[in-house]
């Protein structure tokens, strides 16, 4: 970036990063393949499975835990120092990543970042510090400690710090008795536990953070999210909320960037409480379930724009094409699991749908197979959501 006057102008070089390594390979990182290769650029994936979803895609995939320092050393020697490596979970051996960013590859989202994210408790104390709302939280390291925190506040939810996601690694304390069934199953969890106040809200929604090397930010639309046992159902866009709600929940979402530095996507999910206020709830530095929508419905798609991001390159629009548009997450049958077969793929193809089936070949409860996407008229898509459950595909054996 330069300045001449008042007027900054950023220099950009499409020539200047040529190959991309994600830590990960699962669907997030297939999808970000998809746009990078468009751009000319070489991607290299690492996941402990050599089947991973976007094995199939990457120029190369190298196979090995998250954590591996012979393994990752393998995906940077691919990349090299003039590439940039990125990632498509939080849940990485950062000690390993560290010493690469130490040595000159170049780390996107940077390591000092993703060491706070990837522990919720040191995440909620850098929100809490920067002065951005969040639920009551206090650290928790033995049971009684918990008991005594609930006689004050009678109901919590008592979460993992590390190695948590789509409901794994929290537990709902809405009686004493929970109490014993909840630090037992989370005490497993090495990472150590913190307590949540219960948060009465109205609704979950989520603002899609796009930012680039050069502090450029941008807003995909404020999502409305309906979860099913902890794990994202449906996605409605924008979120049926007042334009001054959605104003402070993108105002609220851009100070929470400038808490954790770095480029690429960064999704903040928040609660609407009853009273009208807005909390963060858990910040997530990579391309997002919630996001996924931005595909077909928005000008560039998250997962373009968080290469982009981490890319050096400019950002693309973020703004919906049409009114509005829902996503449709496809999870595995709520009670069974086995070799996967997809039923109501062509109905929904008939009414319009975009599908995404993620090529995974065994289903499991609540597992993500997929998503499905549909963009239009307002008020013709309230009326297919009236009926959302008759159109959605079923993952099942």
């Amino acid at each position: 970036m330069e300045i001449v006057g008042i007027i900054m102008i950023n220099k950009f070089d499409i020539n200047a990063i040529k190959k991309i390594g994600i830590i990960g390979g699962g669907q997030l990182a297939k999808m970000m393949i998809v746009p990078a290769q468009r751009m000319g650029l070489e991607v290299y994936t690492l996941d402990p499975d050599s089947n991973a979803n976007a094995s199939f895609s990457a120029n190369d995939h190298v196979v090995g835990a998250y954590s591996d320092e012979t393994a990752l050393r393998k995906l940077a020697a691919l990349v090299g120092k003039g590439g940039v490596i990125t990632f498509d979970l939080e849940h990485v051996g950062l000690d390993a990543v560290k010493k690469l960013e130490q040595e000159g590859y170049k780390i996107r989202p940077n390591t000092s970042s993703q060491a706070i994210i990837q522990d919720k408790y040191l995440q909620k104390e850098a929100l809490k510090k920067a002065g951005i709302a969040v639920a009551d939280f206090e650290k928790m390291e033995i049971e009684s400690e918990i008991r005594e925190w609930f006689k004050i506040n009678k109901k919590g939810v008592l979460k993992s710090r590390r190695f948590s996601y789509d409901g794994y690694g929290n537990f709902v304390l809405d009686d004493e008795k929970d109490i014993a069934e909840g630090f037992k199953k989370l005490s497993k969890n090495t990472g150590g536990l913190y307590i949540e106040k219960w948060v009465p809200f109205n609704l979950e929604i989520s603002v899609n953070v796009a930012r680039g090397l050069n502090g450029e930010k941008m807003c995909y639309p404020l999502c409305e999210n309906e979860h099913e046992n902890n794990v994202l159902y449906t996605t409605i866009v924008p979120a049926r909320v007042s334009e001054k709600i959605a104003d402070r929940a993108r105002e609220l979402a851009l100070k929470t960037a400038d808490v954790f530095e770095g480029a690429g996507n960064l999704c903040v999910e928040m609660f609407l409480t009853k009273s009208g206020d807005i909390l963060v709830n858990e910040v997530a530095p990579r391309p997002h379930n919630s996001g996924h929508f931005s595909i077909e419905a928005c000008h560039v798609s998250q997962f373009e724009n968080h290469i982009r991001g981490v890319a050096g390159l400019p950002l693309g629009d973020t703004e919906l094409r049409d009114e509005m548009t829902i996503m449709l997450n496809i999870l595995g049958d709520r009670t069974k699991s086995g070799k996967v077969r997809y039923e109501g793929v062509e109905k929904a193809m008939e009414l319009g749908f975009s599908v995404h089936l993620y090529g995974k070949e065994e289903t499991r409860p609540g597992r993500k197979m997929g998503h499905m996407t549909i963009s239009g008229d307002r008020e013709k898509l309230l009326k297919i959501y009236e009926n959302i459950e008759n159109v959605r595909i079923k993952a099942t054996t």
